[in-house]
């Protein structure tokens, strides 16, 4: 009995249950009705790496559709580069510029007012 355990104790105890079962049914080994503790361990290990298989992402995660031109990305990645240059030297950071130069380059204004500015807070107010 120590043999199994010692074998065993480091599984999930689901995935010792589950091979327990089928040794139960004659499935594990040659058929007999006790198997080896590694017989069991391997059964056990192959139900973990199954599972483990089942929850891994299928690549969902990493392809998905964006709605950023390859321009505008590439300036995303520029500005956050420099938002943490500028965050580590202690520059001061105009987050309305920041914004504009990634997502607005050719446009001198945008449609909205400055987030700092007090027609800012009129046009927040009129909003509400």
């Amino acid at each position: 009995m120590t043999a199994y355990w010692e074998a065993l104790e480091h599984l999930q105890p689901m995935f010792v249950i589950e091979a327990c079962e089928y040794a139960a049914k004659g499935k594990v080994g040659d058929g007999r009705f006790l198997p080896t503790a590694a017989e069991l361990f391997q059964t056990a290990e192959a139900f973990a790496a199954r599972e483990a298989q089942r929850r891994k992402p299928h690549g969902l995660l990493q392809t998905y559709e964006t709605k950023n031109d390859p321009a505008t990305r590439q300036r995303i990645i520029d500005g956050f580069a420099k938002l943490l240059k500028d965050l580590r030297s202690g520059v001061p950071i105009d987050p309305d510029k920041a914004t504009k130069d990634v997502f607005q380059p050719n446009q001198n204004d945008g449609p909205y007012p400055k987030h700092s500015s007090p027609e800012w807070r009129d046009f927040r107010d009129s909003k509400r």
